[in-house]
């Protein structure tokens, strides 16, 4: 079995860029940040073994069957040792300075160390695992016993941390949350993609992400200390302000970064998923791959919820209005949210004020956000019942307010939670909400759009019988015929192939990417365009293949070894001995950080591209840059 390690890699990368943060940024002589970083090591430590256990097993033939039992048995103890150190980070996070213990504790160590000699011993007791006559793995009786202990230490931790809970600050508190919650969804994921793929330790990791960086930022921390300390003082001030722009700076960096080792795994699963579903007609194969492309969109939304948040902390979130029709906004919300309430038994009411104008101008893909955010939280939030979508509208001059209502018959919000609702990962009764995932980013993000586009938003809630969201967004009025009676849409049919836009036989593109796979996917998504794809896998052979062949387009991945995309773009354009200085130039990268776009049109190209690449958006960008003549428009 040939094993995806793209997803170990990337966990890998945050895992030490993590601890060098931690080296740099942190306060190393206290408790907390000690117990932290051995924590972050054992993971790195299991998700290492993760990795070499599962070659050792399948490569058993060329490896003593010793070092098989050592290295298996060393999995199995660094998996139960990571959690029993996480519980010791939390009883520090709770007594910083001493970190007392109890009987429990003791218990744990007890029960950490038996588990350990079961291991350890396995070569002879076969309990946990052993090797048969013919040299296979096989399970033994307390297989499941690592599990099991997983889930005691799991559940013990977040007991100590609820009944302790007003010891330490909001911030430590949902940090820890957060990281259960992403843990819980990686395992999941693990769970539904094949086994050959191996992401839990690559969610762990952006747990640990979450949690240093969104919620507990060292650098935060430092300024707070800095300017108590030297508050009489101008001159420390000013260096305290500095100390924390260069904080920002640095966040925002490591962002990027995160962004683009994320976004190209997630670009590799996603694009190998779309071809399989293209290529394959079993369905049982279409249904595991719309569960791989389900599993993939939850992790790039967790990213992309991560990037929207951090531009509307800067400040520098644009609304792109634009001309729309309102009729097609609200089947493609319903659509999706319709898929939802039919795997939870949920009756999902759609109702439309037939009068309201439908070519309105605004920043469609915002609303959408807002309506889909809404809708998701209704249907997270429900167990039974319905779900009722409004959308209505009052005149204002010759615009309108749009008005949509989104209300549920689920768990409800305590009236003293109301108004902690939109705040940054904040998740309100935690104790009965605890099993539903989420980063508590959704309503604060939802919230910051409304407010950029001059609208409102406001809760209705009865605790243990549903909620109401109500939204008004102002809109222009393009065009005044209303939109009429909706018509729900049928989606009981099975999805359509994807039918490719156009065909182009006689263009030729060329695509350079270092990460072999990100080839594969490009062009494998544009087989049926007909068009001569070339690849390259550097920038200099880019510059190599470029010299004999003319292009219509070229795309350029950005963070390249030796020679990145930026410094290829400008020798192709400064180079006057090849007939391609002319040549669209399009950067293809997993860089979305924000001003990802405006840096790479500063910087010379004709347009920017982000993985993981969709279909629709690269054919889309295809007949915006290949000659008219040579691009034929399939029919629908």
């Amino acid at each position: 079995m040939k094993y995806d390690i793209h997803f170990s890699i990337a966990a890998f990368i945050i895992y030490i860029v993590l601890l060098v943060s931690m080296r740099v940024q942190y306060n190393r002589e206290l408790n907390t940040v000690k117990k932290l970083r051995n924590v972050i090591i054992c993971l790195f430590a299991t998700n290492l073994l993760d990795v070499v256990t599962a070659y050792t097993i399948t490569y058993r033939a060329h490896v003593p069957v010793g070092i098989n039992y050592c290295l298996n048995a060393a999995f199995f103890i660094f998996e139960a040792l990571c959690l029993a150190l996480f519980v010791i980070y939390i009883r520090f996070v709770i007594d910083p300075e001493k970190g007392r213990k109890n009987i429990f504790d003791n218990i744990n160590l007890g029960i950490l160390v038996i588990f350990a000699i079961i291991c350890a011993t396995s070569f002879l007791t076969h309990l946990i695992f052993y090797f048969d006559e013919n040299n296979d793995y096989q399970h033994g009786i307390l297989y499941n016993l690592p599990y099991a202990l997983g889930l005691y230490f799991q559940v013990f931790a977040l007991v100590r941390l609820t009944r302790n809970r007003k010891q330490f600050n909001k911030r430590q508190f949902y940090s820890v949350i957060g990281f259960f919650s992403i843990s819980v969804l990686g395992s999941i994921i693990q769970f539904i993609i094949p086994g050959s793929v191996f992401v839990l330790y690559f969610a762990l990791s952006v747990a640990a992400f979450i949690g240093m960086f969104g919620l507990e930022t060292p650098d935060y921390i430092k300024l707070e200390k800095t300017l108590t300390k030297l508050r009489q003082s101008e001159e420390n001030l000013k260096v305290a302000v500095e100390r924390a722009e260069a904080a920002d700076s640095a966040k925002s960096e490591f962002l990027a970064n995160m962004s683009h080792e994320i976004r190209t795994p997630i670009n590799a699963v996603l694009g190998m998923n779309e071809l399989i579903s293209r290529e394959s007609e079993d369905k049982q194969i279409l249904t595991y791959s719309e569960n791989i492309k389900d599993a993939g969109q939850t992790l790039l939304s967790l990213i992309n919820d991560i990037l929207d948040f951090s531009k509307i902390e800067a400040g520098k979130m644009e609304l792109i209005p634009v001309d729309y029709e309102l009729s097609k906004l609200i089947k493609t919300v319903s659509n999706i949210i319709k898929v939802r309430c039919e795997e939870k038994g949920l009756t999902f009411n759609v109702e439309v004020n037939p009068d309201i104008p439908n070519v309105l101008n605004g920043d469609e893909v915002r609303i959408r956000q807002v309506l889909i955010n809404l809708l998701n939280n209704a249907v997270k939030y429900t167990e039974k019942g319905r779900i009722d979508f409004t959308i209505d509208f009052e005149a204002v001059n010759e615009d309108i307010n749009l008005i949509v209502s989104v209300k549920d018959t689920g768990v409800g919000i305590k009236e003293k939670d109301i108004d902690a609702l939109f705040e940054s990962f904040k998740r309100v009764d935690l104790e009965k909400n605890r099993k539903r995932e989420g980063t508590g980013l959704g309503l604060s993000i939802t919230k910051s759009l409304v407010d950029m586009m001059d609208g409102s938003i406001e809760v209705k809630s009865t605790y243990g019988e549903g909620s109401e969201f109500k939204v008004v967004i102002p809109q222009i009025v393009i065009q005044q015929t209303p939109i009429g009676e909706y018509k729900d849409t049928d989606i009981s049919e099975p999805k359509e192939k994807y039918r490719t836009m156009f065909k182009a036989p006689t263009a030729k593109i060329l695509v350079v990417d270092d990460v072999k796979v990100n080839l594969m996917v490009f062009s494998g998504l544009l087989k049926n365009t007909e068009m001569k794809i070339s690849m390259a896998i550097s920038g200099a052979q880019c510059l190599e293949v470029i010299k004999n062949n003319k292009f219509d387009v070229i795309f350029l991945d950005h963070m390249m070894p030796e020679m990145d995309g930026i410094e290829t773009m400008k020798k192709l354009k400064e180079d006057s001995t090849h007939c391609n200085q002319d040549t669209p130039v399009i950067m293809l990268t997993a860089n979305a950080i924000l001003g990802a776009k405006e840096q790479y049109i500063d910087s010379g190209f004709n347009d920017y591209l982000s993985k993981p690449v969709f279909p629709k958006d690269l054919e889309e960008m295809l007949i915006k840059y290949i000659p008219k003549e040579k691009i034929i428009m399939t029919e629908d």
